[in-house]
């Protein structure tokens, strides 16, 4: 067991996110603008702190991560709307989908590495897509379908005012992604999270030490497509998003969302969790703030409607990985221990002088 693991410092981190994201509407800190965003962001990250077990830690490659959210998201959806399950039960019944398909995928994909693997998990995504299409008579296609918010929240109904309704599905995306956080947090920093990174470095070490690195694949996979799964399966419900379609903006199946996983957490940084989870709200975050800009500051209006907003967004995005190409976290992380270093050394000369 390493000192890394034995450290509190990602739990201090992730709580300390987690309190600032808690206090945010209770001072009154949160423009009503900024609530939805911030709900998506909430299950963004754990996209992406999920995608970062396996890929981040495992090294599996996974370039079709949002086949394990549309699959759940899916199933939870139309069931509650064919056969009229209550969400709380529609929602387990996601997630135990979307683990089901990554065994499904895992298992075949145990003997793929690099590219062939991400290759296989591109195209299952898109063929989950396809399917979509092709079935449009029960998944109403291209356009998907729309829910009642007292379908998932009964108190929420059309009678309750919406500030309040943003309010209360914000506290609801935080707390599901602080439970899903701390239970990756302890995956990843349990005998499994070891085992993983030895088959990411050296997984011929691994098989040589006697352990069987195609199960911990497996493995990596059912745990990740759990809670990607369960977030997704949940997102559909929300009172304020209650849209279930495969692509565009929102889209459950689009390649679009599994390649912004993958960005959020190389831009916060591979296999560490709490990296995704910062590079998940810098990226969502900063797009609210770009697409703000223009209504804020004259100098901007240019940018307004013209495409320039996602332009800037992915120059910067660009800058970042090049003067940080590890990762917010790693590089914060470095450069603390360096100025730690320094101090040190400060202190004992000082000592023997």
């Amino acid at each position: 067991m390493t000192q890394r693991r034995r450290s509190p410092a990602s739990y201090i981190i992730f709580g300390s996110i987690v309190g600032v994201l808690a206090l945010l509407p209770l001072l009154k800190l949160l423009p009503t603008s900024w609530y939805a965003p911030l709900i998506f962001a909430n299950f963004f990250a754990i996209f992406a702190m999920s995608w970062d077990l396996l890929g981040g830690y495992a090294g599996q490659m996974n370039l079709g991560h949002a086949l394990f959210i549309g699959v759940a998201a899916y199933t939870s959806g139309l069931v509650s709307v064919h056969l009229g399950w209550p969400p709380w039960f529609t929602i387990p019944l996601g997630a135990c989908a979307a683990v089901i398909v990554g065994a499904l995928i895992g298992i075949p994909a145990i003997r793929l590495r690099g590219p062939y693997l991400a290759l296989v998990t591109l195209l299952a995504l898109i063929a989950a897509y396809k399917l979509v299409l092709i079935y449009s008579d029960v998944t109403e296609g291209i356009s998907g379908m729309s829910f009642s918010p007292r379908s998932f929240f009964p108190p929420l109904g059309y009678d309750v005012p919406l500030a309040q309704v943003k309010v209360i599905t914000y506290y609801y995306s935080l707390g599901l992604m602080t439970l899903i956080g701390l239970a990756l947090l302890w995956v990843a920093r349990s005998r499994w999270g070891a085992i993983f990174e030895a088959i990411r470095e050296n997984e011929a070490a691994v098989e040589a030490a006697g352990l069987n690195p195609a199960k911990f694949k497996v493995v990596a996979f059912m745990v990740s497509a759990s809670a990607a799964g369960l977030a997704g399966a949940a997102y559909v419900h929300l009172p304020i998003l209650p849209v279930l379609q495969p692509g565009g903006l929102d889209g459950v199946l689009s390649l679009d969302l599994s390649l912004s996983i993958i960005v959020a957490s190389v831009v916060g940084g591979l296999g560490t969790i709490i990296g995704p989870l910062i590079g998940a709200y810098v990226m969502k975050l900063s797009e609210q703030y770009l697409s703000e800009l223009p209504l804020h500051v004259d100098a901007f209006r240019f940018l307004e409607g013209q495409g320039w907003i996602t332009l800037l967004f992915l120059v910067l995005l660009i800058v970042l990985v090049l003067f940080a190409p590890k990762g917010l976290l790693p590089a914060f992380l470095d450069r603390l221990l360096r100025r730690q270093a320094v101090d040190v050394e400060i202190r004992e000369e000082g000592r023997k002088r």
